[in-house]
Formats: structure tokens, C-alpha cells, sequence
């Protein structure tokens, strides 16, 4: 017998979850011993520390990025599986449905933050051409500087709204009564 839709998607959000808690666990000795791990691959030579170097540099880093991916991909399919079948969230699967909602929109909100630090400044600062427009000095280029980080606000909050209106217009799922 085949699982639903919704119960497939919530264990592939457990799984997930898991696999962040171990990458998480994982990591977290690493750091936390970083200095005598250190200490004891610099002791080693050649091919060995080469190859032990490389372990320890590529453990540091991939680690904590694949636990973040874990964690983003359980906050979607566990939201997922709440408008699986065509249902909306009831009251209780709201705490799985608002943190992927609050994901989904953090990058608009971090491109406001240039924007509105320009404007309470006066200033913003744009590094190709690496130039500074003053709100004093040259109004156009100022308001340019801050156009561009509003339009990649809105662009990214569309894309996230475009995203989470298709969930929200599914329409419920009909039962069959022949299945019933």
C-alpha cells in the first residue's frame, strides 16, 4: 500500500532533518577540537599532510553548509506536506508552514537592508564602480544606488509570493467515492 502524498514528504522532511542533526553533530567536535587537530596535522609531512589538511579543511567547510541545506530542504518538504492532496494547513501545521514562509522572504528582506541603511546615512556605498553617492552631493546616483536594491527586494519577495500563491490556490482534493 502506497503512502500519501503528505506522509512521504513528511518523512522525507524527517530524513532531512536527520541528516542536518548528524552533519550538525558531526561538525560541532571539529570545531570545537579545531586547535589539536590542527596542531597534529602540522606535524605530519608531505603527501600525508597534504591529504590530511585537506580532510580537516574540507570537513570545516562542507559540515555546517550541509547541515544549513538539511534544514532548509526540512522547513520546505515539511511545509510541502501541509498542502499536499490539495489541503490547506490546519492550526497545528502552521509552525511547519511559518518558518519556510520566513525562509522564502529572507532574502528580500536582507536586500532591504542596504537600502534603508542608505537612506537614515545619507549614503550608499556601491563597489563597481567603487564610488560613493552622497544624498548631499549627487541626489541621482544616490537614488539610483537605492532603486537597485529596492527592485532586487521586490524582484525576490514576487518570486517568493509566486511561490506560495500556487500552495495557497490549490484547490482541495475531491474524494473519490468509489475509493471510499
Amino acid at each position: 500500500m502506497a503512502l500519501p502524498e503528505s506522509s512521504r514528504l513528511r518523512r522525507k522532511a524527517l530524513v532531512s532533518l536527520a541528516f542536518a542533526l548528524v552533519c550538525l553533530l558531526a561538525c560541532l567536535p571539529l570545531f570545537l577540537q579545531v586547535e589539536a587537530l590542527w596542531t597534529r596535522t602540522v606535524g605530519l609531512d608531505g603527501m600525508v599532510f597534504l591529504a590530511a589538511s585537506s580532510a580537516l579543511g574540507l570537513a570545516l567547510a562542507a559540515l555546517p553548509v550541509l547541515a544549513a541545506i538539511g534544514l532548509l530542504l526540512a522547513a520546505f518538504w515539511a511545509a510541502e506536506s501541509c498542502f499536499a492532496e490539495g489541503n490547506r494547513p490546519r492550526r497545528a501545521e502552521w509552525a511547519l508552514v511559518l518558518p519556510a514562509l520566513l525562509l522564502s522572504y529572507a532574502p528580500a528582506i536582507g536586500a532591504l537592508r542596504p537600502a534603508w541603511q542608505a537612506i537614515s546615512q545619507g549614503f550608499i556605498a556601491l563597489r563597481k564602480p567603487d564610488r560613493v553617492y552622497a544624498l548631499d552631493s549627487d541626489p541621482f546616483g544616490f537614488f539610483m544606488g537605492v532603486s537597485y536594491w529596492l527592485v532586487g527586494a521586490v524582484t525576490l519577495a514576487v518570486l517568493a509570493t509566486l511561490f506560495w500563491r500556487a500552495r495557497f490556490r490549490r484547490k482541495p482534493a475531491q474524494e473519490n467515492p468509489a475509493q471510499t
